[in-house]
């Protein structure tokens, strides 16, 4: 299941991750995320977590695509910042 919702092909090594965080601007931090298309629908929601074990859903301030290869695609997803570090992960 999480292959489907990722994107990826389960048969197939996947050399990328799915969540890369690219820099952390004016208190804005962004990530890019791999997944379906329509992960929204599917019932996708982006989570914060200071030690990667207690995880809160986070509200982004945007969300873009940046590459559209058809039922799979990578949004850039912005946040703000809520500590001096963290973690990022989408759940479905």
């Amino acid at each position: 299941e999480t292959e489907y919702l990722l994107g990826s092909d389960p048969l197939a090594y996947d050399a990328a991750s799915p969540v890369k965080v690219l820099n952390v601007v004016n208190n804005v931090v962004r990530c890019r995320f791999t997944e379906r298309q329509n992960a929204a629908v599917l019932g996708r929601v982006f989570l914060h977590s200071m030690d990667m074990i207690n995880w809160s859903p986070i509200t982004p301030n945007s969300i873009v695509v940046v590459e559209d290869s058809g039922s799979v695609v990578t949004r850039e997803v912005t946040f703000p910042v809520t500590a001096t570090s963290g973690f990022y992960r989408s759940s479905y």
